[in-house]
């Protein structure tokens, strides 16, 4: 199992090719300004990494848009509509999954996408998380031209740079596991998760051009999954890692 020697190992070998790894950091479910949140923005801060919020168009509050201002590291992605569960009990949680008309969910996502525009100018990147990253391939051809949207960010590696005319950057470690409920993954799966990503990379067997995306959940993170992300951060920091603010290439 992975622990930081491994990491700081593998990161040695990018430098020893001359290459300098790329990260980006994702944090779901935001909403309000909460002591959670606050805790967010100040590693953030302190560690000067970006983090791009995936916020819940139907569910923000004016609150956080106060919150961000102030921190320019900050930048917000679209987090479904409402992130609401459309699909039965025997089945995954899904928000946009195929329970529900393609209008239906195109028509929500648009009006999502107005509403964070509304309360981040200038931070909004057009990106879609669908909730619990997953959602129906049926939708993704209307995205760009019906939406309005320029990006999608899922988990794992991407199969392509650019899907239906949305750039795909993906997230590929999470620092929690969900099951019995919410808690720290442990330090050896998330390292050994984030290792795996950049070696893959490195050796060209993924996309070397596509970051490695860390996730989490301000939420719901316990004591241990914070230490870990600020450690984490930490290191990578050291290592001289490129940090990734905007998804989306210019224009």
């Amino acid at each position: 199992m992975a622990d930081w020697q491994s990491l700081e190992q593998e990161l040695r070998l990018w430098a020893r090719q001359h290459r300098r790894p790329t990260l980006w950091w994702r944090d779901d479910d935001a909403e309000a300004d909460v002591p959670e949140l606050q805790h967010l923005l100040q590693i953030s801060d302190e560690l000067q990494v970006p983090v791009l919020l995936a916020a819940v168009p139907a569910k923000v509050q004016p609150s956080l848009a106060a919150a961000v201002q102030g921190h320019a590291l900050v930048g917000i992605v679209q987090h479904g509509f409402d992130h609401t569960n459309h699909a039965p009990p025997t089945e995954r949680k899904h928000e946009l999954g195929a329970h529900r008309p393609l209008a239906v969910m195109i028509d929500a996502l648009r009006q999502g996408r107005e509403l964070l525009e509304q309360h981040f100018a200038g931070r909004f990147q057009p990106v879609l998380v669908p909730p619990w990253n997953r959602y129906t391939p049926a939708l993704r051809p209307y995205l760009h031209d019906q939406v309005g949207l320029r990006g999608l960010s899922t988990l794992g590696p991407r199969d392509a740079a650019e899907v239906d005319g949305l750039t795909q950057v993906n997230v590929h470690v999470d620092v929690l596991k969900w099951k019995p409920s919410a808690h720290f993954a442990g330090e050896a799966d998330t390292l050994t998760a984030l290792i795996t990503h950049l070696q893959q990379r490195r050796l060209g067997l993924v996309d070397a051009a596509e970051p490695t995306g860390v996730m989490t959940h301000h939420l719901v993170m316990d004591a241990a999954a914070w230490r870990f992300t600020r450690q984490l951060f930490k290191v990578l920091n050291d290592a001289g890692v490129g940090w990734i603010a905007d998804l989306l290439p210019a224009g």
